[in-house]
């Protein structure tokens, strides 16, 4: 296995450093909070923390994109042109399956920061990820993309309170398009009346004056009202209501091929009322590698696809080998640069999966 990931780490660095992709070598250790605030709470469960000798919380890197871009601002990299980095190295992560034991695995990577324009980004990205992928053996790939930003734009669009749709995202994050196997059963009970402040604190008084009660303990009843508020507000939250439950199960259900996707997309979008950028992204990306001669007629959209990441806002993309191994996955994410103290900068990358890779050709 150890001559194979090391083949395997060779021929996609030479195929990145062909592409004219700078290496660098990002550290292992890294401030925790870099990595609470932007993964997702799946990834975050993953993820090893640990206190430094001084108290500071730090954590092994779960993936690579977020410190290849903190070097990239480090460097002085203000956003103005383009930069184009590859890596290879370790990422550690707790085994899922509740035991906690440390896993190290091998990646190797591209990313790709300031390309304007993004059907020609994620169109270089896509068949540099092949590439990289047939110099190391994988030969008859299958490519499956999503949209990100799809999903935010239908929660957005139905109609629903800001608290639910908060909520609906966090499961997204958390659990993608299993997420629906997260919210409770539809009347499984009475959902609270959702309150705003005023109403409950008038409540809360009502409440108090009619049974002759004091409050002790050190509350208040504006505390209390609080409290009850928060309550009705997260009842209310979780009481999705049929119509948008439906919408969903149905969004999640559109697969087609990439050439079918974007009026696949828009006529489920027109049929429940929402605005929607996402199938004017995927038609781009189609044209781009038809121009690109990619063999875009076998890429295949999916609506589920979503990595447990927290920072990808349009394109998601997931690789597969003949045997079904996740050999690589990618996507775009214009906020993250921005998120991390720099301008606002569009970027695209891909991690390949070198112990899959290698496992398969072994």
């Amino acid at each position: 296995m150890s001559a194979a990931l090391d083949a395997a780490r060779q021929a996609a660095g030479a195929v990145f450093a062909g592409a004219l992709y700078e290496p660098v070598e990002p550290p292992i250790v890294a401030p925790a909070e870099i990595f609470l605030e932007r993964l997702g709470e799946r990834f975050r469960r993953l993820t090893s923390f640990f206190e430094d000798g001084t108290g500071e919380e730090k954590c092994l890197r779960p993936e690579i994109t977020i410190p290849v871009c903190r070097m990239a601002l480090a460097a002085g990299y203000d956003g103005a042109t383009q930069l184009k980095l590859r890596y290879a190295g370790p990422v550690f992560r707790l085994a899922d399956d509740g035991a906690g034991a440390l896993i190290e695995s091998a990646q190797a990577g591209a990313e790709f920061l300031g390309g304007r324009d993004a059907a020609k980004a994620d169109t270089e990205m896509l068949v540099l990820s092949l590439s990289a992928l047939a110099a190391c053996g994988i030969d008859r790939p299958r490519v499956v993309l999503g949209d990100a930003g799809a999903f935010g734009d239908l929660v957005r669009g139905l109609g629903l309170e800001n608290r639910q749709q908060t909520h609906l995202m966090r499961l997204f994050e958390a659990h993608g398009s299993a997420l629906a196997d997260h919210l409770p059963p539809e009347g499984a009970r009475a959902a609270l009346t959702p309150l705003d402040g005023d109403l409950a604190l008038a409540d809360t008084l009502a409440r108090l004056d009619a049974g002759g009660l004091v409050i002790t303990g050190g509350r208040t009843a504006e505390d209390i009202a609080a409290r009850l508020a928060d309550r009705a507000g997260r009842a209310s939250a979780e009481a999705i209501p049929a119509k948008a439950r439906s919408a969903i199960a149905a969004f999640f259900a559109l697969r087609a091929s990439l050439t079918d996707a974007s009026l696949m997309l828009e006529r489920f979008f027109t049929a429940h009322g929402v605005v929607s950028r996402a199938p004017d992204r995927l038609a781009a990306l189609a044209a781009e590698l038809a121009r690109a001669g990619a063999g875009e007629d076998v890429i295949v959209f999916d609506a589920g696809v979503h990595a447990p990441l927290g920072y990808y806002t349009a394109l998601e993309f997931r690789i597969d080998d003949d045997a079904g191994r996740t050999v690589a996955s990618g996507g775009r994410y214009d906020a993250l640069i921005g998120e991390l103290g720099g301008p606002e900068t569009p970027a695209v990358g891909v991690a390949l999966f070198l112990d899959a890779i290698a496992e398969g050709r072994a």
